[in-house]
């Protein structure tokens, strides 16, 4: 048997089934195959209510401790992240908290946070490191994969601040300069986000 969905103006051969019911029908809703894609049309035909796998190296799952809320200040021209009063899950999905410099100097102190299970704005996060110094400083963010490219859109340049905008493109931004300015760095080689201060 060969099932055929009528759209308008063509039609398309989905599948050539043989006895797959005992009378020889199968019923699908065209509208639900429309609405719900290939995958529902297969899942249908195998009477499978399953959704699709998705692999965990690029995709989140749902026990994923999700970081957005604390990390979103990022995305607003690059504000630092609100790391302070973390939840309980956040702080438990922390797997090492390590820090470098002496905290007693004025010098640079760097913090990382390795995580575990951890996501940011849809990608699975690594860790994250923040750097600060005498008027300057950087929040950087580390992914497991090459994914977290496609949320360059979502950074917005800073709020107007006076500074020119020297550079906007799909690896970031720069605008200012010296100590008035900042950048946010898209990099894939190293699989980060980096704001600049």
């Amino acid at each position: 048997m060969t099932i055929r969905i009528m759209l308008p103006l063509m039609a398309v051969t989905i599948l050539s089934l043989t006895g797959c019911a005992e009378n020889g029908t199968l019923t699908i809703d065209p509208s639900k195959v429309i609405s719900q894609g290939v995958n529902s049309v297969v899942n249908v035909i195998q009477g499978s209510n399953q959704q699709p796998v998705q692999n965990n190296n690029t995709a989140a799952n749902s026990n994923s401790v999700d970081w957005t809320p604390y990390l979103r200040p990022m995305q607003l021209g690059c504000n630092p992240p609100a790391l302070d009063n973390l939840s309980a899950s956040h702080r438990a999905s922390i797997l090492n908290k390590q820090l470098k410099g002496d905290p007693n100097s004025d010098g640079e102190k760097i913090t990382v946070y390795t995580l575990n299970n951890a996501i940011a704005f849809g990608q699975p996060l690594d860790r994250i490191e923040t750097l600060r110094g005498m008027g300057w400083g950087h929040n950087r963010l580390y992914f497991k994969n090459s994914g977290f490219m496609t949320l360059r859109p979502s950074f917005a340049l800073p709020a107007a601040s006076g500074n020119s905008v020297v550079e906007n493109n799909a690896k970031g931004y720069i605008v200012g300069s010296g100590m008035e300015g900042m950048s946010l760095v898209f990099d894939s080689n190293k699989k980060s986000i980096t704001c600049d201060y």
